[in-house]
């Protein structure tokens, strides 16, 4: 099994953490085992949850994980224990993929 952990930081001010998703949809099939989102939400300069879940359209996701923690101190660091807490409590056993996607340039 292939699990995915995947954490975006969806920054307004740019749309590289959609075409990061973008790039990751045209592989999701390979990931056929738990799939975990992490999004980072809050104050700032962020785009809705809404948004973000939106951009997966009709691609299977297990578990969303938000944080409006995650921020230039804390990063991506909030989502993370509780995606890989997800991935543990599956019985989907095999290797994890996790990456990040952030509005950077």
């Amino acid at each position: 099994m292939r699990n995915l952990a995947y954490h975006i930081t969806p920054f307004a001010h740019s749309d590289v953490w959609l075409l990061n998703i973008e790039q990751l949809l045209r592989r999701i099939d390979i990931f056929d085992g738990c799939r975990v989102i992490g999004i980072g939400c809050g104050s700032g300069n962020l785009v809705p949850i809404e948004k973000v879940q939106a951009a997966f359209a009709s691609h299977r996701i297990d578990h969303w994980v938000t944080s409006d923690q995650c921020n230039a101190t804390w990063r991506e660091s909030p989502t993370f224990y509780p995606m890989l807490e997800y991935i543990a409590a599956s019985d989907m056993k095999g290797i994890t993929f996790y990456a990040h996607a952030k509005g950077v340039t």
